[in-house]
This record gives structure tokens, sequence and C-alpha cells, in this order.
């Protein structure tokens, strides 16, 4: 008899349901459908955000997805009246996407998910941890295909209840990623009155309680990784705190804190950066400020229009120009004028090479 080598160990396929592009429904409890297929437009307007509402010790009881950087009339599915409780912006011009997800469920009801991003962000909704009498399961949501592929839109059905309601199914479409995108065109002409400082400012120059991030930023080694501010948008900003290498450092909030903290992180995992700063000021005064990233991303902290008499504000460019290289902000200085309510009396941003 003619000896045979054994054949070589061969993985168990996935199931058949792990292939399909359509992952779900999970649950499948139906009293008011959505589908979200007519806001994607056949991809050309991809999913670039989610809010959701509910509560994360209790349940996700609605949801609404973005779509080419805005959220469409008509795509708030489920009950809000506890919310937005949290969400995420995506990072679409750096190709941020939601890459995978999980989904936590039970009988007729979807307890929450998880969507991680390509920059690998994560977006926590509902509860992901409920009581184990209820005999939750969590379950994959993300195609096993051997090709990349971004999460489209979600469809389901929800119970509106006669309080908080729930979410009763959902399910998650995916699709094949695209192709990169062509180079970005060249940069437009700088703006008037720009310079070349990497010190730009100081705006409002009327220091009381005076604060230097520079210790913080380790020179540019500990980028920039989230900001979140304090104040009102119909009134001004009053504080300020930037996180530096993924954490808030203690001693880095600035101002007074009555209203707030409005947030916002980078997509730092992408190469998300702020590269553009714009300060709405008067002397004394800093009113508020925007921050643009790299990746066509934008967060206003206070006032950006113009506040009249007897002020009279302006609104100044704070970003280096001129230069051969691109840059991004390292740190902000900065004072505040402490007492309630408080305000931020001046500011500095201090820029340095990608």
């Amino acid at each position: 008899m003619r000896w045979k080598p054994p054949r070589p160990f061969r993985p168990p396929s996935p199931p058949k349901a792990c292939l399909n592009l359509v992952q779900g429904p999970f649950e499948n409890f139906r009293s008011i459908d959505w589908n979200d297929s007519s806001f994607t437009a056949a991809g050309a307007k991809p999913l670039s955000g989610m809010r959701w509402w509910g509560s994360p010790a209790l349940r996700v009881t609605g949801l609404q997805c973005a779509f080419g950087g805005a959220y469409p009339a008509g795509a708030v599915h489920g009950t809000t009246a506890v919310g937005p409780v949290g969400g995420i912006a995506l990072a679409q011009g750096l190709g941020e996407y939601f890459s995978s997800a999980s989904v936590t469920h039970s009988r007729d009801l979807v307890w929450g998910f998880t969507l991680t991003t390509s920059a690998g962000r994560r977006l926590d909704v509902g509860n992901l941890a409920p009581s184990p009498s209820y005999n939750a399961t969590v379950s994959n949501a993300k195609p096993c295909v051997p090709y990349a592929v971004r999460l489209l839109y979600t469809a389901g059905s929800f119970y509106p209840g006669t309080e908080v309601g729930l979410i009763g199914s959902i399910s998650f479409v995916w699709g094949a990623l695209p192709a990169p995108r062509p180079p970005l065109p060249p940069a437009p002409p700088s703006p008037l009155g720009c310079t070349s400082d990497l010190f730009q400012g100081p705006f409002g120059n009327q220091t009381y309680v005076p604060w230097d991030d520079a210790p913080f930023s380790a020179n540019g080694s500990k980028p920039i990784t989230a900001m979140r501010w304090w104040g009102s948008g119909a009134a001004r900003v009053t504080g300020v705190q930037f996180a530096f290498g993924g954490a808030y450092p203690a001693g880095s909030a600035h101002g007074s804190f009555g209203i707030g903290p409005f947030g916002f992180s980078l997509a730092a995992a992408a190469g998300e950066y702020f590269s553009t700063a714009l300060v709405n000021h008067s002397p004394g005064h800093v009113w508020g400020f925007r921050l643009v990233t790299n990746g066509g991303r934008s967060v206003d902290a206070g006032v950006m229009g113009p506040v009249g008499p007897p002020y009279n504000s302006t609104v100044s460019y704070a970003t280096p120009c001129g230069l051969p290289y691109p840059v991004r902000l390292f740190y902000t200085q900065g004072g505040a004028y402490p007492a309630d309510p408080g305000w931020i009396s001046s500011m500095a941003f201090v820029w340095g090479p990608v």
C-alpha cells in the first residue's frame, strides 16, 4: 500500500450568515419600522456620524445617523425623551468609517451596540451589560468577508411605548470599502492679515489668572487628542481644557465651569489634528474660537458671530501661514477672569510642524 502524506489542516469555513452584508435582524419585535437606505444615496452619501438617546444604565431608545456630514430630516428612529446621550462624528476627510459592530440583545429587545471606527475610536450605545436575568447575548454584527467593509446604514423597528420606548429590532448593512480618494487640491491662498509666526496671539490680551499648557504638550511630543469647553454658544466661552496624548492632565482646565462641558475628540489614530484656528475677541475678552482639523471637521467654542457695542469684537485668523511645511496646534496659553460667571480674557495659539 502506497503511503500518502496527510492533508494539510483546513480551518472550518465561516457560517453562511457571517458572509451576509446584511447582518441581522437582531431580534424581530416589529412596531414602527425604519430603513436608512434612502439617506445614503447608494453609498454616495456615506454614513458620517451617529447620536443616540436612552441611558447606559437602561437601554438605547432612539438613534439617528448622519450621512454626508448632515443629520437628515426623518432620520430619528425611536423615542427621544432622554438625550441625545452621546454620539460621534467621523473624520471623513481622513477616510474614517465604521469598520466593526457588535450588538447586545435578548428576547424582543435591543439593549445597545458598539461601533468601532477604522481609526480605533469606539462608540458605545445604550446598555452593554444588562442584568443577567435577561439572558442577553452579545453578537458580532460585521460580515466575515475577505475584503474591507464599511457600515452603510441601519434598519430596524422600534416600539414608542408610553414613556421611554425600546428598539425591538436592528440590522446593520455593510458595503465594500471604495477606492482611495484622489489627493486633495492645492491649499487656497493665505488669508489677509495672517503671519508666519508659530506663536499666534495673544488675543484679548488681558491676563487675570494666566495659564500655559506647554508642560502638558512636552513641546508637541504629546499631541492634542481632544478638547472640552464650558460656556454658551449664545454668550461666550468661559472655560477650556485640552487633552494631550489621550488624557486630560490635572491642572489643565482653565477659566470657570458653569455650563458644560461640551466635548470634541480627534481621530488621532487616523492622523487627525487641529490645523486651523480663528478667534473672536475684543480687548479683555475672548468670546469664542473655532478649531478646524486637517480632516475638515470643526468645533466652535463659544460665540463666533460679531459682538456689538460696547465690545465690537473682531474675528482674527490665528494660524501661521506662508510656511514651507504644514503645522498643527501644539498647545494654548491665556488668561481667565475667574469671578462668577467668569470668562476667557486672553488666548494665544502655539503651533509646530506636523
